[in-house]
């Protein structure tokens, strides 16, 4: 409990930094883990899901086409 105590004294003028510093380190977290969600999943952009949609679909329409 003294600890704590003096722990929060000597915090005392040095709070108002410190709620600032977690808040932008708790921002640059967030950033960087949503990046790696989108790395993982491998979301695609607009541009990039319509070439994928047209990429899959000329061997099926080929494959029609020769039966």
């Amino acid at each position: 409990m003294n600890t704590v105590n003096a722990l929060n004294i000597y915090l005392g003028n040095k709070r108002k930094y410190l709620l600032m510093t977690l808040n932008v380190v708790l921002a640059i977290f967030v950033i960087l883990e949503i990046m790696i969600w989108n790395e993982v999943n491998g979301l695609l952009s607009a541009e990039e899901f319509a070439e994928h949609r047209i990429q899959t679909e000329q061997p099926a329409r080929g494959s029609l086409i020769n039966d």
